[in-house]
């Protein structure tokens, strides 16, 4: 099954290229040939699927070549034909972008060719359905929104420590409040809001409140931001 998903995933690097060389472009509709060592009915299977990929991309050109689109699902079911891959494989390269390029839907491609197809092409086709993809923006909220909180409690954690330890006896008198205010405060503005977030070991947005005068810091951080103001604490 992992060299299955080895092959498939190949498909990805052939979406770009198929020869000019290929059968279908040189030979047209009837001159495509699959080889291999396929039975009576996984010859009838394959020969379903070519049409079923022929009717899902009718009207689909290729971007560079011009040619029929399906010219290139064809071309990567020869290539997986010619290494002996197994009836199910060559069906998956033949529909490999139906889901992705065209109307049909993964349960149509289960009901026409089983379960195992349908797997197979979804693993190479891009989430197209809008329940899942919801789903999957949901889930992805969720976790940003946890790590987030996960951050927040660890900020606040060390803030409490860092309050609880903070010694005021290690303050020079004269940086009181009344100081910060008159003679810190007005100097913040020529100072960015990176250095203070940078300086302090708050966010960004935090920062901004202190540099702006919307947010007074603890005392434990009127030393560090005068020496950003270039105030002498001294």
């Amino acid at each position: 099954m992992q060299d299955i998903l080895l092959v498939l995933r190949g498909m990805n690097v052939l979406r770009r290229s198929v020869p000019k060389a290929c059968p279908v472009a040189s030979c047209g509709r009837g001159g495509y040939q699959f080889r291999g060592s396929l039975s009576g009915k996984e010859h009838e299977l394959v020969a379903r699927a070519r049409r079923f990929a022929e009717i899902a991309h009718r009207g689909q050109k290729r971007k560079i070549s011009g040619l029929p689109y399906v010219v290139h699902p064809l071309g990567v079911a020869e290539l997986l034909a010619r290494c002996g891959c197994e009836s199910e494989l060559i069906v998956a390269g033949l529909l490999h972008d139906t889901v992705e390029d065209t109307a049909v839907d993964i349960n149509e491609i289960e009901r026409e060719f089983g379960a195992a197809v349908a797997s197979l092409v979804a693993c190479v086709t891009d989430p197209r359905d809008l329940s899942a993809w919801k789903e999957r923006k949901k889930r992805m909220k969720a976790a940003h929104t946890s790590e987030v909180e996960a951050r927040r409690a660890e900020t606040q954690r060390r803030n409490a420590a860092a309050r609880w330890s903070w010694d005021p006896s290690s303050q020079p008198e004269w940086l009181n409040e009344e100081a910060y205010t008159q003679r810190i405060q007005p100097l913040l503005a020529k100072t960015t809001t990176s250095a203070i977030s940078s300086a302090l070991g708050v966010s960004w947005v935090y920062a901004k409140y202190i540099r702006l005068g919307q947010r007074r810091p603890h005392p434990r951080h009127w030393q560090k931001l005068a020496e950003l103001a270039g105030v002498s604490t001294g």
